[in-house]
């Protein structure tokens, strides 16, 4: 059975004030991603302003975040931390 590889990524610090502050959980062979928001950044229409958990499209990670440039890697450690922080204020 072969394991699962994920890679994690954050929402860079100069774009908060748009995209907010974002974690995503990928695994490359599935068509998902999870996505952590722990704020919403710049309310727009068409936009999800939500706080919490959540699956999105790997298509929407790529399309409006990597190729833009507007996430860097970060940690497993730091992406669980996250994690927790948002399920435990959802209690």
């Amino acid at each position: 059975m072969k394991r699962i590889q994920y890679q994690y990524f954050k929402t860079k610090k100069e774009r908060y004030d748009y995209l907010g502050n974002r974690y995503f959980r990928v695994d490359f062979n599935s068509d998902t991603t999870l996505q952590i928001c722990l704020s919403s950044g710049d309310v727009k229409k068409g936009k999800a302003n939500n706080f919490g958990v959540y699956l999105i499209s790997k298509l929407t990670l790529f399309t409006n975040y990597l190729a833009q440039n507007y996430c860097e890697p970060c940690t497993k450690k730091e992406f669980e931390k996250k994690f927790n922080l948002v399920v435990k204020m959802l209690k």
